[in-house]
């Protein structure tokens, strides 16, 4: 199988109908519907946003939902058990496809191919050239290795802090892989080119991140489970989140491999939720 028609899109969406209106419809343009074998949203507090409900069915996706919002972790959870498809691309619904649909399909495949073909675990699909707003890893990663022209001072900071805190230094190289398509060349010892214009790095030194990513739907659901078993106090909006809970020894001891594709994807929410 070198398709897509193994693959599940899951859109997880809580009081946001304009945002979840535009990204359904991104995924529309962008031909989705041919290349994925499940399309679902699966909307928090049902009764309290029926717009949404009305939206995902109206452009053709299966609606499964919760009577109460179960936050970050419980709602990807939620989600990811009402998918059956091995493979699971996961969306949060302020995240719109940005690219025609040529690019989409190519994408897709060689996402799934690498999954597929063990040379990935888990694979990244923001968008490196647009990845929308906010997108702060590129300011926080320059703060340790600077880019060609930073001014001397920049420069000396940057040394001092690499000597300062060396593994962070290597935590910070490694997440460049989501801004700089030279990142293999840059950094050789923690990062690799699996394919042109795709980079992977592991697990030790990248965090989990919920931004859209493709992955095999067993290995999220045990993701899940050993989040859930994390005994965090942190929280967002009052609930648990995913990428608290697997910031742990546990997660960088899996040594995961992680591929940061060219991608597909931007970050884009109409309106406020109320909270930041």
């Amino acid at each position: 199988m070198d398709g897509t028609d193994d693959l599940a899109i899951g859109v997880l969406t809580w009081r946001a109908p304009e945002t979840l209106r535009q990204t359904l419809e991104s995924h529309r343009a962008a031909g989705i519907d041919r290349l994925v074998s499940e399309r679902v949203v699966f909307v928090q507090a049902r009764g309290e946003d029926p717009r949404s409900v009305e939206i995902a069915r109206e452009l053709g996706y299966r609606v499964e939902g919760s009577a109460d919002n179960l936050g970050i972790l419980g709602g990807i959870d939620a989600l990811v058990r009402h998918l059956r498809s091995p493979l699971v691309l996961f969306n949060e619904n302020d995240f719109q496809i940005d690219a025609p649909p040529e690019t989409v399909e190519r994408e897709l495949r060689m996402a799934c191919s690498l999954i597929r073909e063990d040379r990935a675990d888990i694979v990244w699909l923001r968008s490196r050239e647009r990845p929308g707003r906010p997108f702060v890893v590129r300011e926080k990663t320059e703060q340790f290795h600077p880019p060609e022209g930073a001014t001397r001072a920049a420069r000396v900071a940057a040394a001092l802090r690499r000597t300062a805190r060396p593994d962070k230094a290597r935590r910070m190289a490694a997440r460049s892989i989501r801004f700089d398509a030279d990142a293999p060349r840059a950094f050789p010892d923690l990062i690799e080119e699996p394919e042109p214009g795709w980079s992977m790095a592991r697990s030790r030194w990248l965090p989990w991140s919920n931004n859209p990513c493709l992955l095999r739907r067993d290995l999220l659901l045990t993701l899940l489970d050993r989040a859930a078993s994390e005994d965090s106090t942190r929280r967002t909006n009052g609930f648990r989140n995913l990428e608290v809970e697997l910031n742990s020894p546990w997660w960088r001891a899996q040594d995961l491999r992680i591929v940061q594709a060219p991608g597909i994807f931007t970050h884009d929410r109409i309106g406020d939720r109320g909270y930041a």
